[in-house]
């Protein structure tokens, strides 16, 4: 993993952000709570909808709502736009070669260098590096 180019690093992590997109259940999904005097037990649930099917992940502990939140936040219909995000960095490594050498590991001023510093960070992030 650690030895990767940068552009190298970018790249898949694209392709893992949209192979597990287009392999999760399509939403949209949203987070819909519920009183407990009508669900014992249950403080919220996500739901999923594909079509005219709704699929509920129970949420049982305060703790689990803003996990809840989170998950319907990140629906699969990000993906396509995230990995295209994340793409745009090597593309900017290969048209300004120089952002490559002179700033690859140390963040500048530049907005070009400050912004494939963060692509790099959500790239390492999912692929379980270090950022």
């Amino acid at each position: 993993m650690g030895d990767r180019t940068p552009a190298e690093t970018l790249r898949a992590a694209a392709a893992l952000v949209r192979e597990t997109g287009s392999a999760a259940t399509q939403g949209p999904w949203r987070v819909v709570k519920h009183y407990r005097r009508l669900y014992p037990g249950v403080l919220a649930t996500v739901e999923i909808r594909k079509g005219d099917r709704v699929k509920s992940i129970s949420v049982k502990t305060p703790g689990e709502i803003a996990d809840a939140e989170w998950n319907a936040l990140a629906c699969p219909e990000l993906a396509e736009p995230l990995a295209d995000l994340i793409d745009l960095g090597p593309e900017m490594l290969a048209a300004f070669p120089d952002l490559a050498r002179q700033h690859v590991e140390e963040v500048c001023d530049d907005l070009a260098c400050q912004m494939l510093a963060k692509l790099r960070a959500v790239a390492k992030v999912l692929l379980g590096e270090t950022p």
